[in-house]
């Protein structure tokens, strides 16, 4: 049976999650409760919805700051959000899916058909933290690379004039992608291959062995990543 902690602070969540073996930090639910998701019927969930930051707005540098629990509508929904992320968030077709999944849970998941992660690492964002020393901040590329934590998501910082363009091929626009792949100006390719895991630069993107699975076959895969390499590079180039 799953055990259920309403946390009232940071602070308190944390603790019950570092003495809680496998136990789930939960806001939006998309990603934790979901059919085959990450917890199980024995997890310990953590709600921190109440008080996770859900507003977007701007620091005193113009970057543009978003609450872990914004949800991917809200993202939509505000004339501050540049147009690249908003089609990243577009991504998501389901609109009641939209309106619950958070910004933070899908990072946190790091899914290998993960809808936000390859525009952000493309836009350089930076992740607001808090973990066993306190609140801390660094950058989504060294999140992902060490694999995630077990530190909560507080805020995603991006810069709104960053020049970023992406592609998301799936079957259908309700089917986890096969790829979803970004360029941004001066930072290079990442890219979400599904099977394969999130990739940083493209010599690892062009290294990766990719699978057959159901969002298709592998050598479809290396197809489609060599077609939309091409295609952002042409965009990001214009």
């Amino acid at each position: 049976m799953r055990r259920i902690i309403v946390a009232k602070t940071m602070e308190e969540a944390y603790k019950a999650r570092r003495d809680s073996a496998g136990a789930v930090y939960l806001t939006g639910g998309t990603e934790v409760l979901r059919l085959g998701g990450r917890a199980d019927a024995g997890s310990t969930i953590i709600d921190i919805s109440s008080f996770l930051p859900a507003d977007i707005s701007l620091d005193r540098d113009k970057n543009l700051v978003i609450g872990a629990a914004a949800t991917f509508q809200d993202v939509i929904d505000s004339p501050l959000t540049p147009e690249w992320l908003r089609k990243a968030c577009r991504y998501m077709a389901s609109l009641s899916l939209r309106m619950q999944a958070t910004v933070g849970g899908n990072i946190a998941s790091l899914r290998d058909d993960s809808y936000l992660i390859p525009t952000l690492l493309a836009a350089g964002a930076r992740l607001k933290t808090y973990g066993n020393r306190g609140f801390m901040e660094g950058s989504l590329q060294d999140y992902v690379s060490n694999g995630g934590s077990r530190y909560a998501i507080l805020s995603v910082t991006v810069d709104r004039d960053a020049c970023v363009a992406s592609r998301r091929i799936a079957r259908s626009s309700s089917t986890h992608s096969a790829l979803n792949i970004a360029l941004g100006r001066g930072r290079g390719f990442f890219a979400a291959l599904k099977g394969s895991g999130i990739l940083q630069g493209i010599e690892a993107i062009n290294a990766c062995e990719p699978v057959d699975d159901l969002t298709g076959s592998a050598g479809y895969k290396r197809y489609i990543i060599g077609q939309c390499a091409g295609l952002l590079s042409q965009e990001v180039e214009e």
